[in-house]
C-alpha cells in the first residue's frame, strides 16, 4: 500500500490542512511494516483538484491529513483513493499507530 501523509517540513508533522500542503510523505507498506518513505513536494499546486491529480500520479491508496475541504474528500473518494483526516503530530509515529490499528486524534 501507497500512504500519503500531508506534510510540514519544518516540524516532521502532519500538516494541518490538506488542501494547502506543501509537500506529501509517501510510504510504502507491506505486510503491516514501512519499506520506506519519501518527501514529494507539490511542485507549488494546491486545492482539491491540483492535489488529487498529484496523488493519482503518485499512486497514492490512501491519505491521512489534518482538516480536509468537502470538494478533496470527494474527488479522492471519485479516484478510489480513501482518506483519513483529524490528524496531527509527529508524522512517522501517526502512520506506525495507524497501520497498527491505533489512532491519536488530538
Amino acid at each position: 500500500m501507497k500512504l500519503a501523509v500531508s506534510f510540514d517540513m519544518d516540524s516532521d508533522n502532519i500538516a494541518p490542512d490538506f488542501d494547502s500542503t506543501m509537500f506529501f510523505k509517501m510510504y510504502d507498506i507491506d505486510e503491516g511494516d514501512v519499506i520506506c518513505s519519501e518527501i514529494m513536494s507539490t511542485m507549488g499546486k494546491f486545492g482539491a483538484e491540483n492535489l488529487s491529480e498529484l496523488l493519482i500520479l503518485l499512486k497514492a491508496d490512501a491519505v491521512l491529513c489534518g482538516d480536509i475541504s468537502d470538494d478533496a474528500a470527494q474527488m479522492l473518494d471519485e479516484e478510489g483513493i480513501s482518506f483519513y483526516s483529524g490528524f496531527s503530530g509527529d508524522s512517522d509515529e501517526t502512520v506506525e499507530a495507524f497501520i497498527n490499528g491505533v489512532f491519536h486524534f488530538e
